[in-house]
């Protein structure tokens, strides 16, 4: 059973590693996040130093939407030694988790990331 943790994302150190630079499409996702809520939640591994709690392993642009709309983020943490332990987790190796975050969040990778809100809420209006 995964337990889901509240951090105050100012407190989750960004993944050091992270391959990408550039990341399309967070004011779209911090809008979703605060309409709907954050449906995936992020995977961090245990950080005590410099003033974190947490090291990200997988969800960096949901870590900046977050941080972007001054919300706290819901995370599962992960015990993972090394590098290669972040490996099968996700962002790091382009797994699938990135994708079904887009997908659970009504974006698009072909386009510039646009937010459907219709897609998420079934076609309601506000709600």
């Amino acid at each position: 059973m995964k337990l889901f943790v509240m951090f105050d994302p100012g407190r989750v150190k960004p993944f050091a590693d992270q391959p990408r630079k550039r990341f399309r499409g967070i004011k779209q996702l911090a809008e979703s996040i605060r309409l709907v809520g954050q449906v995936t939640p992020i995977v961090v591994t245990p950080y005590r130093e410099n003033g974190f709690d947490a090291e990200l392993i997988d969800g960096e642009r949901r870590l900046q939407a977050c941080r972007l709309s001054n919300l706290r983020i819901k995370a599962v943490i992960e015990d993972c030694a090394s590098p290669a332990d972040r490996c099968g987790s996700g962002t790091y190796c382009r797994g699938t988790t990135a994708d079904r975050a887009q997908a659970a969040h009504g974006l698009d990778a072909s386009t510039t990331g646009a937010v459907s809100h219709f897609a998420l809420t079934g076609g309601r209006v506000g709600g």
